[in-house]
């Protein structure tokens, strides 16, 4: 394998054709230290998943649920395979300095409701799925009123909706190797996330800015996702999605009409790599991924529009350390991610994003079920939005920091705090915000 110059990437590379060089390189490094890994993981005991076809559907926690089992619901469900899960998400932020106001506080809260069938216990058919997801949203944007950040410092802040936010039917074929999906569905659960990231509060560590037009929260929208897996711990996956968002017409709250008939616009994603879960659960992955969205753009120059954007992104999975053996902790481990994605200056106000972080799940002794991470975050606005006027700073940059811990199997408490160099880019002092998010799986 040729040698790869990865401080290339972080120069933060000006040119497309630059970065492109610096994302395959990337691309390649991380094949090969997954490559290495494997030859290592041969010696581990237990089956492990070859497949490099990626799972979809919604998150699988092993959460205790505090509604229990619904006075026998649950388990009557279960054995005809369905599952009815919920989760309540409830955030609530102050800001010690900088941004936009000090001395308030924001909570927003989260709710989810969904609902999985299997085909084959009711219908015999194998390899079936369907999933309705239904979700509301309320309260304080914490972005919008205290600190005035790019990136969004919370994942779930959001203008407040209602919504039958997923539906959709999946089918697998081939043993696994061939997967189709079609309804409305969120984008960002099938390309452009890093899985590692998951207990990352900010909303960067879920997909990259850079990503024009991606249909994700608070607005998924109807499309068709495929993957396929045609040799083993590769896969292949594109998708085709309503764009009308990027129109200003918000598809979260909406049906497929919008796919259909006008703006008829769309987003087309593509995404190879390699994938591999080693018998202890971990995940290891790199992929390579290209977007296009086909609708029209205005220039950052404020000089016409452009037909088309597209964006190009690099994500990195990788289990770090496996914690094993007599004299270590039962259970823990590191795991640590990469991000990194760039598209044009002239059709977005930020051309390139840089992430990395850990998570080390397991952190204190005897608290298996606790988590602890660092992330750091990375946004360029790019040349022509600043001289346009639209920010003063070159960059915003984000330090996130968290614990997360175990109340019961079904409460979790997670303390946040993050450091946001030049908030928004467009004057205000650097932000200190502390975020308490409370996750009870119902």
């Amino acid at each position: 394998m040729p040698e790869c110059d990865e401080r290339r990437l972080r120069r933060g590379p000006r040119s497309s054709g630059m970065l492109l060089t610096g994302l395959l390189c990337g691309f390649l490094n991380g094949a090969e230290a997954l490559r290495a890994q494997t030859a290592a993981d041969a010696t581990d005991t237990g089956s492990e998943d070859r497949t490099g076809l990626p799972v979809a559907g919604p998150e699988e926690t092993g959460a205790l649920q505090g509604l229990g089992d619904l006075l026998g619901l649950r388990p009557w469900l279960a054995t005809r395979g369905m599952t009815l899960d919920a989760l309540l998400l409830g955030d609530l932020s102050r800001n010690f300095r900088g941004g936009i106001s000090t001395g308030k506080e924001a909570f927003r809260h989260l709710l989810e409701v969904s609902f999985t069938l299997a085909t084959e216990p009711l219908f015999g058919f194998e390899g079936g799925t369907f999933f309705v997801d239904f979700q509301t949203q309320d309260g304080r944007h914490g972005t919008e009123n205290l600190v005035g950040d790019f990136q969004g410092f919370s994942n779930i802040d959001a203008p407040g909706f209602t919504a039958l936010y997923e539906l959709w039917y999946e089918q697998v074929f081939l043993g696994g190797r061939l997967r189709l999906k079609l309804g409305k569905i969120d984008a960002s659960n099938e390309f452009a996330f890093v899985e590692h990231g998951g207990p990352l509060i900010n909303s960067s560590a879920g997909f990259s800015p850079t990503i024009l037009g991606l249909p994700t929260y608070p607005n998924p929208a109807t499309g068709a996702v495929l993957f396929a897996s045609p040799v083993e711990s590769l896969y292949l996956g594109g998708g085709l999605f309503d764009g009308a968002t990027q129109a200003g017409q918000p598809t979260g709250t909406r049906g497929p009409s919008t796919l259909f008939g006008e703006p008829s616009d769309l987003f087309l994603i593509a995404e190879a790599g390699v994938r591999r879960t080693t018998a202890s659960g971990r995940l290891r992955r790199a992929g390579l991924g290209i977007t296009h969205h086909t609708g029209t753009f205005d220039r950052m120059d404020g000089v016409g529009t452009e037909e088309g954007a597209t964006s190009y992104y690099l994500v990195v999975d990788q289990h770090l350390e496996r914690q094993s053996g007599p004299v270590r902790t039962s259970g823990s481990t590191i795991d640590g991610f990469l991000q990194l994605a760039y598209t044009d200056d002239q059709l977005s106000p930020v051309d390139l994003h840089a992430g990395a972080g850990i998570v080390w799940n397991g952190f204190l002794f005897g608290r298996n079920a606790d988590s602890f991470g660092l992330m750091g975050t990375y946004v360029h606005f790019g040349d022509a939005a600043r001289r346009a006027g639209a920010f003063v700073e070159s960059h915003e940059l984000a330090w996130e920091l968290f614990y997360r811990f175990e109340v019961t199997p079904w409460l979790h408490l997670k303390p946040d705090l993050q450091y946001i160099v030049h908030p928004g880019g467009v004057g205000n002092s650097d932000a200190f915000v502390g975020t308490l998010r409370v996750e009870l799986t119902l």
